[in-house]
């Protein structure tokens, strides 16, 4: 199988995962993963976007996807007694049970990742997904930094958006050399920022991701502080 034939998700979280230790790195990657899902499914033109402020979301045809997790991520969508917006959908997706270790069994039947287990504390058991196939992950980096360290070089639409995803998920720095990212930083910004991206609607939830980790961050500091 091909790297193309991995959707958003597996792609972010290849790029999450601690390749020998097999965790999801630090940070809120969830959310990045939630927008991943719901960038996946506006690339295919299964969900749009309003253009007015409201940025709300629904569904174009509700068609079965034949990924469980985009599925149940588009049922929710579709069955929603009102329409909701960007933000909110991150969330609701984040908030899905497993949803990340299920995105790390997709990777794990493609052979890619291993299941296995480890101790916490030696107390608790964890899930872990170390890499045993790395020849995706090369290939997306590859495909990344061609369009990141190029001027050259004009990314479709999927590798920006992934570009997107991996930089609000602050998981850049982990994937490529720290003095690269900063000789290209503004052209990366250039793509970040693209408002070409499934026009517009998928910068839309990159904004929407942000915002989502925003509200979170204060959720946490306000139940700390009391």
């Amino acid at each position: 199988m091909s790297t193309t034939s991995l959707c958003l998700h597996h792609e972010l979280a290849l790029l999450v995962l601690d390749d020998s230790k097999g965790t999801f790195g630090g940070g809120m990657y969830q959310y990045g993963l939630a927008g991943a899902i719901l960038s996946e499914l506006l690339l295919q033109g299964i969900i749009q976007v309003s253009e007015d402020k409201e940025k709300l979301v629904s569904v174009t045809h509700e068609k079965s996807v034949g990924d469980p997790i985009l599925d149940e991520a588009l049922t929710q969508i579709a069955t929603s007694k009102k329409p909701r917006n960007l933000q909110h959908w991150v969330g609701q997706i984040a908030a899905l049970k497993n949803f990340v270790h299920r995105i790390a069994e997709q990777l794990s039947e493609l052979g890619i990742v291993a299941k296995s287990e480890g101790k916490v504390l030696w107390v608790f058991t964890r899930k872990l997904w170390p890499e045993i196939d790395g020849s995706y992950e090369d290939a997306i980096r590859r495909r990344m930094a061609d369009s990141m360290f190029s001027e050259q070089q004009k990314p479709d639409d999927r590798t920006a958006v992934l570009i997107a995803l991996a930089k609000s998920t602050n998981v850049l720095s982990s994937n490529f050399a720290p003095v690269e990212l900063r000789q290209h930083d503004q052209r990366i910004k250039e793509i970040c920022e693209a408002k070409r991206l499934a026009a517009g609607a998928v910068h839309d939830t990159i904004v929407a991701i942000q915002a989502a980790m925003v509200v979170n961050t204060v959720i946490i500091t306000s139940v700390a502080s009391h």
